[in-house]
């Protein structure tokens, strides 16, 4: 049976196929011996596993049942469904379409605490990944301990860098970033550049970002290195890291960190509620505004400057509200 992982609700299956909705499923399925082939689609990816997550997944997985042919849709494209895009071309569409992305985690993150018996199912699943060997977001495909690459900023080529280091998605972030960089450009005139930095092996979400100054797959020190000392003529920089590691990759007395977490329970730091985005209203947060898509850009911009929020950060700039 050909089994196909997605979370598009217009995927149906068929005669040919039947669909897999959710990761204890698809763990199911890699025992299954009826299982004889499980193509993983990228929504049902950008939910569950990061890109070395999954390539782990599917290393461990094609060792421990050769019979059952598991790959991405990229990989063998063969069944010839549709995959949806994921918004416009435009900078605005591409930053919805994480943030929709963002919003499944969210619901992840609240199905965790429905009950306790759905808690002792996942327990069960995750003893199931250390019997299959499989240490998601913790090993490299050759088996080396992922670490925590760092550059100490000793040069003050930024007045002020803002570093959000990425534990678990929380929705809206990319869309705070982006009227972050509006905001200041418009009260202080100059630019604040955006560096993205993404896990290895995540070259193809580039397009994601047509707004950030350098993308990375993967922290490439030297790349890193000569754009801190550029500075580009503004005392501002902007860093998402979205690369999976533990640790941000700057440290520095103009770097200011601040962690992202969907559940406070993914954080294993003990840290002041103003370092921490989440939806927690005693930490910063970003509050979803019905409608916002149907505000002019005027009302967007005037609506994330008077977001509480907004100011913290603009005050720590030295901006003004």
């Amino acid at each position: 049976m050909v089994y196909v992982c997605s979370l598009d609700i217009n995927e149906k299956g068929n005669h040919e196929y039947s669909v897999c909705r959710t990761v204890e499923e698809l763990y199911k399925l890699i025992l299954n011996e009826n299982a004889k082939e499980i193509v993983i689609k990228d929504d049902f990816q950008e939910l569950y596993f990061t890109s070395i997550g999954l390539e782990t997944l599917i290393k461990e997985t094609r060792r421990l049942n050769p019979r059952l042919d598991i790959h991405t849709y990229q990989q063998k494209p063969h069944l010839g469904h549709k995959i949806h895009e994921m918004g416009d071309s435009n900078a605005i569409g591409l930053i919805n379409a994480n943030e929709k992305i963002s919003h499944m985690h969210h619901q992840v993150s609240a199905a965790r605490r429905l009950s306790k018996k759905e808690q002792q199912r996942a327990d069960a699943y995750k003893s199931l990944l250390n019997t299959l060997q499989i240490k998601l977001d913790k090993v490299l495909p050759d088996g080396e301990k992922l670490e925590s690459p760092s550059i100490a900023i000793k040069e003050k080529a930024y007045k002020r860098i803002i570093y959000i280091k990425e534990i678990t998605r929380v929705r809206f972030m990319d869309t705070f970033l982006y009227y972050l960089q509006e905001v200041i450009r418009f009260k202080r005139g100059v630019s604040s550049p955006l560096v993205v930095i993404e896990s290895h092996y995540a070259d193809h979400k580039k397009y994601l970002y047509p707004y950030a100054d350098l993308y990375m797959a993967g922290i490439n020190l030297e790349l890193l290195k000569g754009f801190m000392v550029k500075a580009m003529d503004t005392p501002f920089l902007i860093i998402l890291d979205r690369s999976g590691l533990k640790e941000p990759c700057l440290k520095g007395e103009v770097v200011e960190v601040f962690y992202t977490v969907s559940d406070l329970n993914d954080l294993t730091l003990s840290l002041p509620f103003n370092k921490i985005i989440s939806y927690e209203d005693s930490t910063l947060y970003v509050p979803h505004k019905k409608g916002f898509n149907a505000l002019s850009s005027k009302e967007k911009i005037d609506y994330y400057t008077s977001m509480k929020t907004m100011k913290y950060f603009l005050r720590l700039l030295e901006v003004g509200e």
